[in-house]
Formats: structure tokens, sequence, C-alpha cells
């Protein structure tokens, strides 16, 4: 171990630094760069320097330090603080350096019994945020049962990030079936989120099928914004039926129509018709762009009887455009 240099110093040297270096600026340097260092010795240095730490600042740098060894003594320290550390800031820092380790049952359980029974949210938290980290699929059932359970909408927020780091098709299963039963709409808005992100053909059927039952305007423009993004067949009835429904708010018909553009969504070209003939200059526009999207000769009439009976001069220039898009492809 003498013989071990790290920044020119022996690793003996950044020990005794760490133990009795009376700066403490001088003491986290030292447990920083053992931190790089697996040896026996070093993981003992680090257990005594913080048994004997006063500084909460040094106590922190050294829980890093000993996760990042990633030696089995270390991690019987790091649960033991998980256990008897009463300061909130170093257990957490504790379950940080757990989750950088692989993810094996003697880590993963006790961060897991965390998440559902720890009286402290932000401790719920970062044990949600862990169990991403560790992306170990077994987690699946504790983090489905967090979700349903957690009273925090911020630490469930955090969960559903967590559940979108583990591969696995039950993943989809999980947030769908949350999604409908959550009160709280910055959750619900997390679920849909994570859904688009997931991008999976089924995560837009179920998305489509929430249209229905969410009465959030916000939320369902969001929804309809999330869809856009998976590429999957788009089943359209539900957003007919939305667009012929003049109690939704213009913002909810403007995204559909543009996703119904950016599908290219020909057998939706009737319901766009109609907002040709609108008062709305707003919808108008957006729907000749979203024809202007699609092809053939039907799309092309449709248009073009549009600009005979337009009266609006840029609204005119606009339907010239897209009319000679159309025909020059």
């Amino acid at each position: 171990m003498n013989n071990e240099m790290i920044n020119g110093k022996s690793l003996k040297e950044i020990i005794k630094t760490l133990l009795f270096g009376r700066d403490s600026s001088d003491r986290i340097f030292a447990a920083h760069l053992l931190g790089r260092d697996g040896n026996p010795k070093v993981v003992d240095g680090l257990i005594k320097g913080y048994k004997q730490e006063k500084d909460q600042e040094v106590k922190g740098e050294i829980i890093v330090s000993l996760g990042l060894t990633r030696a089995k003594k270390a991690m019987a320290k790091l649960l033991n603080i998980l256990n008897f550390e009463p300061d909130l800031r170093l257990k957490k820092k504790a379950i940080w350096s757990l989750s950088k380790n692989q993810p094996r049952n003697e880590i993963i359980e006790p961060i897991e019994n965390l998440l559902l029974t720890d009286n402290h949210s932000d401790i719920r938290q970062e044990s949600a945020s862990a169990l991403g980290r560790l992306k170990s699929q077994q987690s699946l059932g504790t983090l489905e049962d967090a979700l349903t359970l957690e009273p925090s909408p911020s630490v469930k927020k955090q969960i559903v990030w967590s559940l979108t780091q583990i591969e696995h098709p039950k993943v989809v299963q999980i947030l769908v079936k949350v999604l409908p039963q959550e009160l709280n709409p910055e959750v619900r808005s997390e679920i849909i989120w994570a859904l688009s992100d997931l991008g999976t053909p089924s995560a837009a059927e179920e998305l489509t099928r929430h249209l229905k039952l969410e009465h959030d305007p916000k939320i369902i423009q969001l929804t309809v914004w999330a869809i856009g993004r998976i590429d999957s067949p788009l089943e359209v009835d539900t957003f007919h039926q939305i667009l012929d429904d003049e109690t939704f708010p213009k913002e909810i018909h403007s995204e559909i129509i543009w996703l119904l553009g950016r599908k290219r969504h020909t057998q939706s070209s009737q319901k766009l018709t109609k907002f040709l003939s609108g008062d709305d200059q707003d919808l108008k526009r957006l729907a000749i762009w979203a024809l202007g999207q699609m092809s053939g000769e039907e799309i092309l009439d449709v248009l073009e009887k549009a600009r005979e009976a337009e009266k609006n001069a840029e609204i005119q220039r606009e339907l010239d455009w897209i009319i000679n898009e159309i025909k020059n492809r």
C-alpha cells in the first residue's frame, strides 16, 4: 500500500490526512481521492474516518467514496448507515452511493423497504430514484405498490421516472393501470409523459383510451401531443369524436388537427375539411397545413374548392402554396 500513489501522495498519507487533518477541506479531498481505490485498508480508513468524523460535509464525502470502492465491507457500512444514521442528508447520500453498485438483493431490498415504509418523503424519493438507477426488474412490484400507496405527488413522479428506467413490458401495464386512478393532475401528466417516452404501440393505444376518461383540458391536450410522438398506427375514432364536440377548448382541437396532419391520416380529411369553412382563422390555417401533409386527388379537390370560397388574402396565399406543393410531389 505504501507504494501506491494518487496525486503524488501515498495512500497511507492520504488516509492519515482523512483521519487527522485539521482542515475539513483537506479531509474532504482525502476522502474524495480514496473513493477511487478498493484496497481493504482504504475501506477500513474510510469506515474509521466516518466513525470519528464530526463534520457532516466530510462524512458525506466519505459515504460517496465508500460507494465508489464497490467493496463488500463498504456496502455493509452503507447499509448500516441506512439503518442507524439520524441525519437525513447523510442517509440520502448512502442511498445514492448504494445505487451506484451492481443491483444485488442485499442492496435492493433495504432500499425498497425505505421506499415503502420510511416516514420522510425525501428518503422515499431518493429511494425511488435509486431503484431507477439500479434498473432491476425485481423492483417492479415494489414500485407498482409504492405508486399506488404513496401520498406525496413528488415521490410518485420520481417512481414513474424510475419505472421507465427498467426495461420490461410490465412497465407500460403498471403505468396504464395507475393512470385512470390517479387524482393528482401533475402525476397524471408525468405518467403520460412516461408512456410517450416509452413509445410502444400499446402505450399509444392506452393513451388514446385514456382520452375518453380524462376531464382536465390541459391533460387532454398533453395526451394528444404524447400520442403524436409515438410512431404507431393511429386509432382515430376518439379524435374524430372530440373534433365534433364543440365543448372542447380550441387548444385541444388544434392539437388533434396537428396530430392528424403529422400522421398523414387521409381518412380524417373529411373531419378536417369542416375547419376550412369555419370562422376560426387559426384552426383554418392548421387544417390547411394538416391536409397539405396528405396526398391524393380528393385532398387536392377539397383544397381547391376552399381556395375558390376563401375571402381572406393571406389564407388564399397559404392555400395556393399548399396546393402547389401537393401538385409538385
